[in-house]
């Protein structure tokens, strides 16, 4: 961007609301995993130009609108929670941080809905909602930060209240998105389905309508099991009961929280879930969880609820060991998730990990494999970002999907898609033909899969090797990598 175009944006939000800070423009260049500069450059990422803050509809309108004219890539973000590199702006341009579109606009007790703005965390609804007697249908095991234009970017399709009303996007009532042009559009429910999981590539959504549901009574369980065939067998009877909340931890997940001052039982796996209900139906739905469970331990209703409690803090948690961490999230069919776990045993024998599974809907499970990382250890942390993907070679053999897309597995999109990818490029042609709507993400193929391939595959056998090629590479200007990248890659501008 130019001086001058920045200074046109500035009177757009004002000069409150824009800053070209080289420390804030780093801090809004990257997500909740570590990116080291030399895997930067070989995806041939730039530094966002300038970032802005706009303070509601009218102005994100007037950016894109703006954007639009001047062919200037534009990538929003929440809180960037993510660990596929969806929030970064790779192609520079306008960072847009949503965080301020953060109000509850209405609260509908009545007709059982609530309208929250995009850059809302959803904490701050669920307490909101609480407090009044009512739950939400859906939201993030990460709700604290995470925001709620965020979330439904990236999907939304397993989390707290999944398993028991469905996928989130089915609770969106309508949504406010402004379109690549500046044209602000409210979506009807089905609709909606165009924007969630989009992550920013077709808009950016300002405020979401939500339905409510009335909180009913809770009670929770939390069961260990003695193998992990018995616990995923459990689990298979369990999500059918549609309950609100449901989780697993793996014997190795649960050994480092406990480093860390929780206290998880060592068994090779934990059940925590919650049903809810009134009296006569609690004791139905207790029943058939103690019928699912059989062959666990039952761990108390006490230590359940503390676990509810802290459902929030795992992920945190862990990184606390750190001083980073990786996340690969893949989405599996239940009875996958016990070879899953068996074949991450042998892959990841050298590695500290651990998995913890969140309820989808339809008898699917989102299982964040969590691995401790430092990207100070240059050569160990690039033989650990080639598992990205391993990851989805295991999401495509146990007959599941990545969970995010981001900018580390757009090459897979093809594969996971076929025909649907062809219809979903036409539809990002057709609404932001300028490709100026968060680049290189989603249906925009950056790195081509055999260049993905053969660099995590070196990654993994030779990654002292790579980081010296990398190293070497770093020498020469940008603009010539982008330019070899624009070769074969897309979304580069």
């Amino acid at each position: 961007m130019t001086h001058q175009e920045v200074l046109e944006l500035s009177q757009i939000v004002g000069e409150e609301r824009i800053t070209s800070d080289e420390i804030d423009l780093l801090l809004h260049s990257g997500d909740l995993a570590p990116l080291p500069e030399s895997l930067r450059n070989i995806y041939g990422i730039k530094l966002p130009d300038t970032l802005v803050f706009p303070q509601d509809v009218e102005q994100v309108s007037a950016v894109l609108k703006f954007a639009n004219q001047k062919d200037i890539p534009v990538t929003p973000r929440g809180a960037a929670t993510t660990a596929t590199g969806a929030a970064i702006p790779v192609e520079g341009g306008i960072a847009m941080d949503l965080f301020r579109l953060n109000e509850i606009v209405e609260f509908n007790p009545q007709d059982e809905y609530i309208t929250v703005g995009a850059g809302c965390p959803w904490k701050r609804i669920i307490d909101f909602l609480e407090n009044r007697g009512f739950q939400l249908g859906g939201y993030p095991s990460s709700a604290p930060s995470a925001t709620v234009g965020g979330w439904f970017g990236a999907g939304a399709s397993a989390g707290v209240g999944v398993p028991q009303y469905g996928p989130a996007g089915e609770q969106v009532i309508s949504m406010e998105v402004v379109l690549p042009d500046g044209k602000i559009y409210n979506t009807g429910p089905r609709e909606s389905w165009l924007f969630i999981g989009s992550e920013g590539t077709l808009g950016v959504i300002c405020e979401v309508t939500l339905k409510i549901y009335p909180k009913p009574e809770r009670k929770f369980f939390m069961y260990d099991f003695d193998s992990i065939d018995a616990g995923v067998k459990a689990l298979d009877g369990l999500w059918r009961l549609k309950p609100y909340f449901l989780t697993t931890i793996n014997s190795g997940l649960a050994s480092m929280l406990n480093e860390v001052g929780m206290h998880m039982s060592s068994k090779p796996l934990i059940i925590v879930g919650m049903v809810g209900g009134d009296e006569e139906s609690l004791k139905t739905r207790w029943r058939s969880v103690e019928k699912a469970c059989m062959e666990g331990s039952f761990l108390g209703e006490k230590p359940a609820e503390e676990e509810w409690e802290n459902r929030f803090k795992v992920g945190l948690s862990f990184k606390t060991l750190g001083p980073s961490l990786m996340a690969l999230e893949i989405r599996i069919p239940v009875p996958e998730l016990l070879p899953l776990l068996n074949e991450l045993e042998d892959i990841l024998r050298n590695e500290r990990w651990g998995v913890e599974t969140l309820q989808g809907d339809h008898g699917t499970v989102c299982a964040v494999i969590y691995m401790l990382a430092d990207e100070r250890e240059k050569v160990a942390f690039l033989n650990k970002f080639s598992y990205i993907i391993t990851a989805a070679r295991l999401a495509f053999k146990h007959k599941g999907f990545l969970f995010g897309v981001g900018l580390h597995n757009t090459s897979h999109m093809n594969a996971l898609h076929g025909e649907a990818f062809h219809f979903m490029r036409l539809i990002k042609n057709k609404i932001d033909p300028r490709e100026i709507m968060n680049p290189s993400k989603t249906v925009q193929v950056r790195m081509p899969f055999f260049m993905l391939a053969m660099s995590m595959g070196m990654m993994r056998g030779v990654p002292g090797l790579v980081l010296f090629g990398m190293e070497l590479a770093s020498y020469l200007p940008l603009g010539l990598l982008r330019f070899g990248l624009g070769l074969m890659g897309e979304g580069i501008k």
